[in-house]
């Protein structure tokens, strides 16, 4: 399995909000179109995995247009995000206008390619499901969460994808006093049970604080990815066989039609060389 994980386009954001290095989502059409020949020119993957926050406001128009936009010519798939279910009909205009970025047309769903499992499951932000509103208490939704340690407890290799991580950004990537945007305990709790249901799950795939992190945790990576429409417009290629797991970070800053500016204070956004780029065996 060799696929691309990419991560918090945020489609439609006229003015950015969060963000840690300098946004060009206005250049998302450029950026894309970079994406997708880099692909062609590596002629070796699989498939394409976005990890959330697609877009920056759901809408029936904006999906509409991410729809043409994340086309490619090979599957795509979609794990949502929290801007991506910023109304309280979020998941019904999901199902109706692109229910074919989520495997089997429901948002939690899994892939196997040779003997490799990727399992996507969604965050929630509150007492409701499928809405971000005004918290951002995170949480799954239990049935699936007890049906995805299920799953991940099956013999083989598995890959889970979910938009917001166990953990924050250590403080020693930040060269801060204490961890960026720490995980509340539960959350992470229910994230590491999955690890502790699955002696082989080699990596846990995330967004959600657009910088490049890595955490080894027992024998699995935890990796967070930069936002893709932020300088250097990266992503990841991860490769993954019975045997070994290697993954690379790629910028598109030398492939877009555009001049791009850098924020040379925050480069701990792109991470520490391990929080880049890693190999290991099983």
């Amino acid at each position: 399995m060799r696929f691309v994980f990419l991560t918090d386009t945020h489609f439609g954001d006229g003015i950015p909000g969060y963000y840690q290095q300098i946004p060009y989502h206005n250049k998302i059409n450029s950026i894309m179109d970079a994406l997708k020949d880099w692909i062609k020119q590596d002629g070796n993957i699989d498939f394409v995995m976005h990890g959330g926050d697609m877009i920056h406001e759901c809408s029936a128009e904006s999906l509409k247009q991410a729809v043409d936009l994340f086309q490619f010519d090979m599957p795509f798939y979609h794990t949502l995000g929290n801007h991506d279910l910023d109304v309280e009909n979020s998941l019904e205009l999901w199902l109706e206008h692109a229910p074919h970025f989520f495997n089997g047309g429901k948002p939690e769903y899994s892939l196997e390619f040779d003997g490799i499992t990727l399992h996507s499951i969604t965050s929630h932000y509150g007492e409701d499901s499928f809405f971000w509103g005004p918290t951002q208490d995170f949480r799954f939704d239990p049935p699936e969460h007890e049906k995805l340690i299920e799953k991940v407890a099956k013999p083989g290799i598995h890959i889970v994808v979910v938009h917001v991580p166990a953990f924050g950004i250590p403080a020693v990537q930040m060269g801060t006093e204490n961890e960026h945007h720490p995980i509340i305990e539960s959350y992470n709790k229910d994230i590491l049970a999955l690890r502790e249901a699955c002696p082989n799950l080699a990596c846990v795939l995330s967004g959600h604080l657009h910088i490049n992190s890595c955490k080894i945790d027992g024998d699995t990576a935890f990796v967070t990815c930069a936002a893709l429409t932020e300088s250097p417009f990266e992503f990841k290629v991860v490769e993954i066989d019975e045997k070994q797991i290697n993954m690379q970070t790629i910028s598109l800053i030398d492939q877009v039609d555009f001049k791009a500016n850098y924020d040379f204070e925050k480069t701990s956004t792109q991470g520490r060389p391990i929080d880049r780029n890693f190999s290991f065996e099983f």
